[in-house]
């Protein structure tokens, strides 16, 4: 998997002085290592922060769920609301391609409402898209709200 860093200078310039080099000791001797030349990593892209799209009565709470892909590692966060309550297993968003999880994942995310100061409750995101939350043994609850703040692997290439 890679693991994506900033790209501060360019592959096609070569090392100057003022460039930082990576210092080492082994307890006697002090190593300096630097890099003539890099190059891109491929396939280490930042998407960027995408808000998804909500339905079945799902709505963006004070910070929109959202969704970013780094390399192959997505991240997504936010806060969604329903102000009425849910079926026992209520879809709310579908995962765009090329963010989707190589398998299904399940996650928990805290949830308030009305009559309910804190509940955790199961989230599942599947290997179509389908984003859904699980409310069983939670009592159903009106204005209810969920904080989500995850990350999944995709198989995106």
């Amino acid at each position: 998997l890679p693991i994506c860093f900033p790209v501060t200078i360019q592959p096609d310039m070569d090392w100057q002085p003022n460039f930082p080099t990576l210092m080492g000791s082994n307890g006697s001797n002090t190593y300096g290592v630097r890099v003539q030349r890099a190059s891109y990593a491929d396939k280490c892209i930042d998407t960027g922060w995408i808000t998804l799209s909500l339905y079945n009565g799902f709505s963006h709470a004070s910070n929109a769920l959202a969704i970013r892909r780094v390399g192959n590692v997505v991240y997504m966060q936010g806060q969604i609301y329903r102000a009425t309550p849910p079926a026992a297993l209520a879809g709310f968003t579908t995962i765009p391609s090329g963010y989707r999880p190589t398998k299904h994942v399940s996650f928990m995310a805290a949830m308030t409402a009305d009559n309910l100061n804190w509940a955790g409750a199961d989230i599942g995101v599947g290997t179509d898209g389908s984003a859904a939350v699980g409310l069983v043994g939670i009592p159903t609850q009106n204005n209810a709200y969920w904080g989500i703040n995850t990350s999944w692997v995709t198989d995106y290439a």
